[in-house]
């Protein structure tokens, strides 16, 4: 992807999705309502970003940071490069706290422990009806995620060896 081309068209194409999602006044899962509604007071950000930051941060991700700001989204976006092993209490909070789940999903993220626990909490709050999840599959087919086959069988091995 390009940021010239097809990238800056997906990206607004995501910003305009998640616009729509938070001007609704009921979520759904599916067929399912999601009881964020009753919520709203509890949440600090519209959007979580999750992602490697070694492979987007300083292109995909960080466009659509910019892109989602700059349509007045309320975002986190953690930058911290040099983060620890294991997912901090501050970060479980911000992603309770936030309405969407925006996971970027790169060739390297599940070989970072920090993102497959990040993941987890997301798809906690998800299972909860807590949050609403949208997976962007950046460079990588979501067959290999589905199936856990190329670079994530490869680092999914790593991790349960450890």
């Amino acid at each position: 992807m390009n940021r010239d081309g097809y990238e800056y068209e997906f990206i607004t194409r995501i910003v305009e999705l998640v616009s729509s999602m938070i001007k609704q006044d009921a979520f759904h899962v599916g067929d399912y309502p999601v009881g964020l509604e009753s919520y709203s007071e509890a949440f600090n950000y519209d959007v979580f970003l999750s992602f490697r930051g070694s492979d987007t941060l300083h292109g995909f991700t960080g466009y659509l940071f910019k892109a989602l700001r700059d349509s007045g989204i309320h975002t986190f976006i953690d930058e911290d490069l040099n983060r620890a092993e294991e997912i901090t209490p501050a970060i479980v909070k911000t992603i309770e706290e936030s309405r969407i789940a925006i996971i970027v999903l790169s060739i390297n993220y599940a070989s970072s422990s920090f993102c497959l626990d990040e993941l987890a909490t997301i798809l906690d709050f998800l299972k909860r009806k807590r949050m609403l999840v949208l997976p962007v599959f950046y460079n990588v087919d979501h067959s290999q995620v589905r199936q856990q086959e190329g670079s994530y069988g490869e680092a999914l091995v790593k991790h349960e060896r450890v």
